[in-house]
Formats: C-alpha cells, sequence, structure tokens
C-alpha cells in the first residue's frame, strides 16, 4: 500500500479471515493490528469485520509517530524509515526485514544506520551478532553502525561481504551517511535512545 500504510490479513484458527488496511507498517505492526482485534471480538463478544477494522484503524491514532519506524520522502526521492525511538535485537531484526521489503517492492537501494542496543547485559554480544547476521542477508548495499557494540553489527555485515563502517558517534557517521546516500535510495535509521541516531535523520532532512 505504499510506505505509509499496508494491508494485512488475518486467518483465525477456524481458517476465516479478515483484510483491511493499516498505517501501521512492518512485523511489529502486523501483530499489533492482530491484537488489537482479537481484544476487539473478546471484549464485544462477537467478530469484527473488515470494514469495521479498517473504519477503526483509519480512525484512531495507531501511527508510529517520529522515531517509530515512520517513512518520510525527502527530496530526491529518498526515502528514510525513522525507527530512531530506541532498538533491541527483535525490533532492530524485524525493522530490517521491512525495510528490505519495501526497497525490493519500490526498486530501491537499501541503506542501513544501525546505532548500539544498549542495557542487553550478557546478552550484548550476541544480540548484536545476530542483528550483524540479518543485515548481513538483507540486501543491503551498505551498513553504517554507531557505538560500543554496534561494531559487531558491522562485522557481521562484512564477513559476508556488505560494506560496512563502524562510528563511534551519530556525529561521527552523519557525514559518511549523507556522502553515502544516492537519489532513489531507502534508508533505515534505528538505534537506541542513548545512540541519538535521530540526529542522521535531522541530517538527512
Amino acid at each position: 500500500e505504499g510506505f505509509t500504510s499496508s494491508r494485512v490479513k488475518l486467518e483465525r484458527r477456524d481458517g476465516s479471515t479478515i483484510e483491511f488496511v493499516t498505517p501501521l507498517i512492518g512485523e511489529a505492526g502486523a501483530y499489533a493490528c492482530a491484537a488489537a482485534v482479537s481484544v476487539a471480538e473478546a471484549l464485544c463478544g462477537e467478530r469484527m469485520t473488515s470494514p469495521i477494522v479498517e473504519a477503526a484503524f483509519a480512525e484512531a491514532e495507531v501511527g508510529g509517530g517520529a522515531g517509530r519506524l515512520l517513512p518520510r520522502t525527502l527530496g530526491h526521492d529518498i526515502v528514510v524509515i525513522d525507527d530512531s525511538y530506541n532498538a533491541n535485537p527483535a525490533s532492530a531484526s524485524a525493522s530490517i526485514r521491512t525495510a528490505a521489503e519495501l526497497a525490493r517492492a519500490t526498486n530501491r537501494r537499501l541503506v542501513l544506520v544501525l546505532g548500539a542496543m544498549y542495557e542487553l547485559g550478557v546478552e550484548s554480544a550476541n544480540g548484536h551478532d545476530h542483528v550483524g547476521r540479518v543485515a548481513g542477508t538483507s540486501g543491503a548495499a551498505f551498513v553504517f553502525a554507531i557505538a560500543g557494540d554496534a561494531q559487531r553489527i558491522a562485522k557481521g555485515a562484512a564477513n559476508v561481504g556488505v560494506p560496512s563502517k563502524f562510528f563511534p558517534t551519530s556525529a561521527d557517521a552523519a557525514p559518511a551517511v549523507i556522502e553515502a546516500v544516492r537519489p532513489g535510495d531507502l534508508i533505515l535509521v534505528k538505534g537506541s535512545r542513548g545512540v541519538g541516531t535521530e540526529r542522521i535523520v535531522r541530517e538527512l532532512s
């Protein structure tokens, strides 16, 4: 449905389905929709129809908001998916898959800007290694990794041949990202709040 909405098809356990357009995009958006429909049906004691669900999502304020998987089209036909609000391995992997799907569907070059994921404790190395592998298999033309253990993301992507660079801060990364971006690119920006990857979004704008 483009960069500002997606079509979701839900199948119930009995095989019946409903299909609707929602302003949420990606895997996380689809799961949120499924949860919302399930709760609505449980509270109302009846099944929701596709028109009712679509109308509800059209009226509700369910968009991601700044920094929450929000697509923005900039000059030179550049699309930025601003997911800079926060990050963990599961959400980063889901966002990469969403960006890769959008890039393929619209024939755009994919660029990933991925900040460190904080507060992972002893799982930090494994979590960043996992995201590096997902980034490496995403079809990205370039991976920029920022701060801390994100250097493991850059290494993981580079290990499978994806050009990757690590920068200690978003301020350091911004000029390199701007220099690398081409007209028509799709850029995902994702990271923990402490990395400040929203600076990249501002610089691109």
